[in-house]
């Protein structure tokens, strides 16, 4: 079971390379990080195989950096935002507002991203 999720999810990690010239391929979870080595082995053989293309064969799939401590640190960081007033990301000096989307080089938490324009509301016509 654990090889074929593996090669499951390296199946599609392949066809999503195959199409937007994916470098690298970021897996987190619970499951598949329990899963462990036998897991990303399988994931990884499928991709090789399939993502024969110059530009994806290349292409990785990875166990998350943060293991199991990802969930935490995401809730964490979407309680940060929800903070009232202006804050300041320690590691990069850069200042946000509170509700702000980040910004970009110098004014966001994720440096060199910037948020993409707000959508317009279109009115619903009955």
């Amino acid at each position: 079971m654990v090889e074929r999720c593996g090669r499951l999810v390296g199946r599609a990690v392949a066809s999503v390379a195959n199409l937007l010239d994916l470098d690298l391929a970021v897996v987190a979870g619970s499951v598949a990080l329990g899963f462990g080595r036998p897991f990303f082995e399988a994931a990884q053989d499928e991709l090789s195989a399939r993502a024969c293309l110059d530009f994806s064969s290349a292409a990785q799939v990875v166990p998350a950096g943060l293991g199991g401590e990802g969930p935490l640190v995401g809730a964490g960081a979407v309680g940060w935002r929800g903070l009232d007033g202006d804050r300041a990301d320690r590691r990069t000096g850069s200042v946000w507002r509170a509700g702000a989307p980040a910004a970009g080089p110098g004014g966001g938490l994720v440096p060199g991203w910037a948020a993409p324009p707000p959508r317009q509301s279109v009115p619903n016509v009955t």
